[in-house]
């Protein structure tokens, strides 16, 4: 369990002029991180890389999670990372429930009252929404709260999407500071839902350890072995949890129509989720055993990427997909629909083909079987266009994407919003102290 620092905050009197850098009292800053689960994806690695990096820059952090939902994976290697393992919060649970919510309100509460955070900093919507509560009762100064993808698009009906953009609203006005993944991320934010105004919105893109990828520059023949597959055999890779918002029975169908034009194609899904079975039975009844193969979650995800011909995302909303930096990454393009913040993960000008934008680096299309088939098709068929979009995503994703990009934004918002509340805490190191 991380050490409780207890204390109090530097009072008021503390800071009439405050200085540039924050100079009066040199500690760490003490931030409680919140996040509803640490199962395998983008927000996990995003809350990890934060708490382990920040150290280094005078930022303790406690990292406060709850409960996986049924099916997900726990993501141990970058949990076992940290130097403190995270604060279980066993009633922290993704699914509504009034009990379970109301229990996890009173014990973040107490946390944040023993602990005394200068700064709350919640990711996902229902950490976001309980912690910033539990925060603001708890007289935490500084409440801040990453969106990693819009639940309020897509996921509910049109009477729950309108309480959950009223109950986004409320919260921004609890919060010192929202950050938005992406531009357009941050323009719905600011327009389309009108959840706060653009000064009380900041926009921080991911940020990744990119060396493990980076360093792949020729294929694995990784899942060619496992499969039996040729060199010459095309394959296309789909990652990702098997779940409603990632719609994977639409890449079932844009599969069915590239196989009946390219026979030597072949799909691997990669992860797993509550559609598991149903997908199965998908793939079954479109006889396409033989070509696409389900294999779970695997940790060995740079060797997966560097074996593939190209990455297809099918999704109905995302944030910033972290499978789309790992590909880029890799050195490799990927065609993906044309919704929440992929757009902002595109490179120059495009062409555009049959409802298909061909970037520098990529390929989006509309969410139908027919422009996704269509894109695929033609980079498959095309192997020196896809070299081209690839060695551009490569570039793209390096210059701005990085771990220590990332942190280095997150360490220079506190340090801004430490200034704006008057706190006299400048963060230093344990070594400088």
């Amino acid at each position: 369990m991380p050490t409780i620092v207890d204390g109090p905050l530097p009072t008021s009197a503390t800071t009439a002029k405050p200085a540039p850098r924050l100079n009066h009292v040199s500690r760490p800053v003490r931030i409680a991180r919140v996040i509803t689960r640490l199962n395998l994806g983008g927000p996990a690695v995003h809350v990890v890389l934060a708490t382990k990096h920040l150290a280094a820059l005078g930022f303790t952090t406690t990292l406060i999670t709850g409960k996986l939902a049924p099916g997900e994976r726990s993501a141990d290697e970058l949990i076992a990372e940290l130097d403190e393992a995270p604060v279980l919060i066993e009633q922290l649970e993704r699914d509504p429930s009034f009990a379970k919510d109301v229990t996890t309100l009173l014990q973040l509460i107490r946390i944040f009252r023993r602990q005394r955070p200068d700064i709350v900093h919640t990711h996902t919507s229902k950490a976001g929404a309980l912690g910033r509560i539990a925060a603001w009762i708890a007289g935490v100064p500084i409440r801040v709260h990453t969106y990693h993808g819009l639940v309020l698009a897509e996921h509910f009906s049109g009477g729950r999407s309108r309480f959950y953009i009223e109950l986004e609203r409320f919260l921004a006005r609890l919060s010192t500071r929202l950050v938005a993944i992406s531009p357009k991320q941050k323009a719905d934010l600011e327009t389309h839902f009108r959840i706060a105004a653009a000064e009380k919105i900041e926009c921080i893109p991911l940020g990744l350890d990119l060396e493990p990828y980076l360093m792949r520059r020729a294929p694995s023949f990784v899942l060619r072995s496992e499969f039996g597959l040729l060199a010459s055999d095309n394959l296309v890779g789909w990652v990702g949890r098997l779940a409603p918002i990632k719609d994977p029975f639409l890449l079932v169908e844009v599969a069915r129509r590239v196989v009946d034009a390219m026979p030597t194609c072949h799909f691997v899904v990669v992860g797993d989720g509550e559609l598991r079975s149903e997908l199965e039975d998908a793939v079954r009844q479109a006889g396409l055993t033989d070509n696409v193969h389900l294999i779970g979650w695997r940790t060995d995800l740079a060797e997966i990427y560097s074996d593939l011909d190209l990455v297809i995302l099918t999704s109905k909303n995302e944030g910033t997909p972290l499978v789309l930096l790992e590909t880029m990454a890799c050195g490799k393009t990927f065609v993906a629909t044309d919704v929440g913040g992929i757009p902002d993960l595109t490179a120059g000008e495009y062409e555009e083909r049959e409802a298909v934008r061909y970037f520098e680096n990529a390929a989006l299309t509309t969410r139908s079987a027919t422009s996704l088939t269509a894109a695929t098709l033609r980079l498959l068929g095309d192997p020196q266009l896809r070299q081209k979009m690839s060695e551009k995503a490569r570039e793209f994703v390096s210059a701005r994407f990085s771990a220590s990009r990332l942190v280095g934004d997150l360490a220079a918002l506190y340090e801004s919003l430490l200034q704006e509340s008057g706190m006299a805490v400048r963060a230093v190191t344990a070594r400088e102290v």
